[in-house]
């Protein structure tokens, strides 16, 4: 019997000289996942790829590749901060993957509390909870700067989505201690 990684070798081999399976995207969706991956180890030190990152995500290659640009984006934090306009405005992409990576991603660079606190709180009435619980824990990420998303996350109260309540309330409490009195989750 073949060993797995022949029966892979093969199936590649075949795959690449017929024209009925498209395998150029299985490949470039991997690429795009090791370079997200080689992203979250290089951190802050790949500051100097963010116009590279921020023209990725505009080309719009495929929804992966700009998932990718997000993500690693997200992993260098602080220095990718030129990128917080362009993600500012991904709050109605119809991917709702893309949403939550994106809410995510804006929590990581925590910068630009003007532009990103208001994404944040779109993102806060996004149909998926997914998304709703990464926004409130990317505001989080903006300590006193998040105070405008005070009246969305009383709003939050009344998520079905524990995870959401759950960040709401302790962000309330932190953030306006008279608005978590009133919404009646006062200190704990």
């Amino acid at each position: 019997m073949p060993a797995i990684s022949d029966i892979k070798y093969k199936l590649s081999e075949w795959a690449s000289k017929q024209d009925v399976i498209k395998t150029e995207r299985v490949r470039a969706s991997g690429a795009n996942g090791e370079a997200e991956s080689g992203f979250e180890i290089l951190g802050p030190t790949a500051k100097d790829a963010v116009p590279a990152l921020i023209e990725i995500y505009e080309q719009n290659i495929s929804d992966r590749s700009q998932d990718a640009a997000v993500m690693s984006l997200g992993f260098i934090g602080p220095a990718a901060e030129t990128a917080i306009p362009l993600l500012a405005k991904a709050t109605n992409n119809p991917d709702w993957g893309m949403r939550a990576d994106t809410a995510w991603a804006i929590g990581q660079i925590h910068a630009a509390p003007d532009l990103a606190v208001p994404a944040l709180i779109q993102f806060l009435h996004d149909p998926v909870p997914h998304v709703r619980d990464n926004a409130a824990n990317a505001l989080w990420s903006f300590g006193t700067d998040a105070k405008p998303a005070v009246p969305a996350l009383v709003e939050a109260l009344k998520d079905s989505d524990i995870m959401v309540y759950d960040s709401a309330v302790g962000l309330i409490r932190q953030l306006d201690p008279d608005a978590a009195a009133k919404a009646g989750i006062g200190k704990q």
